[in-house]
């Protein structure tokens, strides 16, 4: 090949190149402004709000929905994977229907962090009491940390933890 068709060519694919990137848009990320951030901390804090009208409720069927159905979905409850799956806590919730005989559920004010669009923290302390039908009661006191995520359906629980507070000494 002639050195001057090499160099043509060279050119000619370069000059497409250019028209290939410059016709691509060039997409920036929306700014993550304090206002943004504020409608997701109220947006999320209605979602708790629900979430405790829910459990308070007494249909555990209706809590399962606040736990995000996703492959990440994981629960600690004291330093232990307590449920590793969304599929794990939905058993969990489907066993103790019909097992609870009273249950009241309580929330301190949340800190509620925005990470990024869809994207936000919790940090609540919590109480919870449960009595189940053979007469066992459970009294929980602790913190709740929540990572929450925004889908089609609305705000879910991705991931959460719940440490309990040891007893006064």
């Amino acid at each position: 090949m002639h050195p001057s068709t090499a160099a043509a060519r060279s050119v000619g694919l370069l000059a497409a190149f250019a028209v290939a990137v410059s016709a691509c848009e060039i997409r920036q990320a929306t700014p993550f402004t304090s206002s943004h951030r504020a409608a997701i901390a109220d947006s999320v804090l209605v979602v708790l709000n629900q979430y405790a009208d829910a459990v308070n409720g007494g249909n555990l069927q209706d809590i399962l929905a606040f736990y995000a159905d996703d492959p990440n979905f994981h629960w600690v409850e004291n330093g232990s994977v307590a449920y590793p799956s969304h599929e794990t806590v939905a058993t969990a919730i489907a066993n103790l229907q019909g097992a609870v005989r009273d249950q009241h559920f309580e929330m301190g004010v949340p800190r509620i962090v925005p990470l990024a669009p869809g994207v936000a923290t919790v940090s609540v302390t919590v109480h919870q009491y449960v009595a189940d039908t053979t007469g066992a009661e459970t009294d929980v006191d602790g913190m709740l940390t929540l990572t929450v995520v925004h889908r089609a359906s609305g705000w879910r629980f991705v991931s959460g933890h719940l440490s309990q507070r040891s007893p006064a000494q």
